[in-house]
């Protein structure tokens, strides 16, 4: 996708991460890892076999649903999407753009204003996601960058306690 279609192919990468990737934290203490994507279109429409075929080399019996690549990729990842509210098609749809993915991942939505400071605001959404307050993260950061942080990581679920899975 991407480029004047009205979506990228944000599950792509989630397909990619559910069937090729392995990671320590989850392999040894069960304990997902992070997954963000970063666009400024809508949700995804369904993985084409072609595309699987084409960009990951797999062969799949049939298309797959966003919601089915991104429940598979969650079961070992924290999945994220960062809007970049600055992107030209966020920037004429933008309450389209956030509702849509709101409607797919809830407060895993990351609207970000200033694409330069993608880089704080992904680990300030990881401190935030481990147990720090998103006031505290931002703060971490010089007061221009912090603010903008802030706003984008502010409806950030804390956790819940530890982030193991059952069973580990």
């Amino acid at each position: 996708g991407g480029g004047g279609n009205n979506f990228e192919s944000y599950n792509l990468p989630w397909y990619f991460a559910a069937e090729h990737t392995v990671h320590d934290s989850y392999e040894k203490r069960a304990k997902r890892g992070y997954l963000f994507t970063v666009g400024d279109e809508e949700t995804p429409s369904p993985l084409t076999k072609t595309q699987i075929k084409r960009f990951i080399g797999d062969d799949v019996e049939r298309d797959i649903a966003p919601l089915e690549s991104l429940e598979a990729a969650q079961r070992t990842y924290d999945c994220f999407h960062v809007v970049i509210k600055e992107g030209s098609h966020a920037r004429h749809h933008l309450d389209r753009v956030i509702g849509s993915w709101t409607n797919l991942l809830g407060q895993r939505v990351i609207p970000l204003a200033d694409h330069t400071k993608l880089a704080e605001t992904i680990v300030s959404a990881i401190e935030v996601a481990e147990g720090l307050s998103a006031k505290e993260s931002a703060s971490r950061w010089s007061s221009v960058v912090g603010s903008v942080v802030f706003d984008a990581v502010k409806q950030v679920p804390a956790a819940r306690g530890p982030r193991l899975l059952a069973g580990a």
